[in-house]
C-alpha cells in the first residue's frame, strides 16, 4: 500500500502547472461519504474566482512539497460543495469530537491520513489530550470504523469503540 499521507502535509501545499508556473496553495481535500475523494479546493493566485476545484480523476503528482497539476483542469468549485465534504473547515473531520455508542467522548480528530495516491482516507488520528498525548501518543483509528453522528461528531460503529493496534504498522 505504500506509506499514508497525512492532511497536515497536504494543506497549503504549493500547486504549480505541470509546466512548472504557480497556480496557487491546496486548501482543502473533498470526499464522498464513504471517505473517497472526489478533489481539492485549490486557492489560486490573483484576484477573482480563486477558489476552484481540481477533481482527483485527472492527472497530478506529488514531487517534495509541491502538487503539479494541469491548470486546464481546473473547475468553478460552486457545483461540488453540494455532494461532498471538506476535510478541513466547519463542516470537516479536524477538529470533530469521537463518540463511543454510549456517548463517551474518545477524543478529537486531529489529522487524517489518505492513502498515497490519495484515493481515500484510510485512518484518522486523535487526541485523547494534552497529557495523554505525550504519555502514550496520539490514537489512530480506521475510517472505516466511525461514522458520522449528529453535526460535530464521529461515532464508532463497534461497541465500546477504540484505536486500533494494527494502524502504526500503516504509518511506517
Amino acid at each position: 500500500m505504500g506509506a499514508l499521507k497525512p492532511f497536515s502535509e497536504l494543506k497549503n501545499m504549493a500547486v504549480y502547472h505541470f509546466d512548472g508556473r504557480l497556480i496557487g496553495t491546496l486548501e482543502n481535500i473533498l470526499i464522498d461519504d464513504e471517505g473517497k475523494v472526489i478533489g481539492f479546493r485549490i486557492d489560486k493566485k490573483g484576484l477573482f474566482l480563486r477558489d476552484c476545484f481540481f477533481p482527483i480523476s485527472t492527472t497530478f503528482f506529488i514531487k517534495g512539497n509541491k502538487l503539479f497539476i494541469s491548470k486546464d483542469h481546473l473547475q468553478p468549485l460552486a457545483g461540488y460543495k453540494e455532494n461532498c465534504r471538506e476535510i478541513d473547515g466547519q463542516e470537516g473531520f479536524i477538529g470533530r469530537l469521537l463518540v463511543n455508542a454510549d456517548d463517551e467522548l474518545k477524543g478529537i480528530v486531529e489529522d487524517v491520513y489518505f492513502q498515497f495516491d490519495l484515493e481515500k482516507i484510510v485512518t484518522i488520528e486523535i487526541s485523547e489530550g494534552w497529557f495523554t498525548d505525550l504519555k502514550e501518543g496520539r490514537k489512530h483509528i480506521y475510517y472505516d470504523d466511525v461514522s458520522l453522528y449528529g453535526e460535530n461528531a464521529l461515532l464508532f460503529k463497534t461497541p465500546g469503540g477504540g484505536a486500533s493496534d494494527e494502524v502504526p504498522k500503516l504509518l511506517q
